[in-house]
């Protein structure tokens, strides 16, 4: 593994960062928590890294160097890449935001539906539905598609349905 994949990591990065908004190592190394001496040992890291001092002292000040000045824009886009690919992967996989399409049967009674729907609002108002009503054969297609996340039909005796997804029942009828 190259020395840059351990260096650059996102750590390295927001510590770097940190510095550069600071340009003081006490109040940097304050500000993350960590020490002094821990985050000087960060940076001359990285320095080793890039291959170029990213800090220059005049007197007690720290300035950038032509490299830091690089390093801090590269630094910024990682960091913002990292930061909106986490964020994302967090929104996709949240269970209380984002859209579910839903195929439902053409032969279900509104009422079934209807009730479904109001049902599943209150507990989750923040997701969008999409609802194609669909005959038997066009469900089990767009399941096995994966065009469809949830459909609503009979499925009592269906061979497919038993062995191939898995069921709840929402509604019982009543005879």
């Amino acid at each position: 593994m190259p020395k840059t994949d351990t260096i650059l990591s996102a750590k390295s990065l927001r510590y770097f960062l940190q510095l550069v908004s600071t340009m003081n190592y006490t109040q940097a190394a304050e500000i993350l928590g960590i020490t002094q001496p821990a985050l000087t040992q960060q940076i001359k890291k990285l320095e080793r890294a890039i291959g170029a001092p990213l800090f220059g002292q005049a007197g007690k000040k720290l300035y950038l160097t032509a490299a830091g000045k690089e390093m801090r824009v590269a630094a910024e886009k990682l960091l913002g890449t990292i930061s909106a690919v986490v964020d994302n992967v967090q929104a996709f996989t949240r269970i209380d935001k984002g859209n579910i399409s839903i195929g439902v049967l053409n032969s279900i009674e509104g009422k079934v539906l209807s009730d479904f729907l109001v049902d599943y609002h209150k507990h989750y108002p923040n997701i969008t539905l999409t609802i194609e009503v669909l005959n038997h054969q066009d469900i089990l297609k767009y399941l096995d598609n994966n065009e469809l996340d949830l459909a609503l039909m009979y499925a009592k005796g269906d061979p497919v349905i038993q062995s191939q997804f898995t069921k709840e029942n929402i509604y019982k009828d009543r005879l």
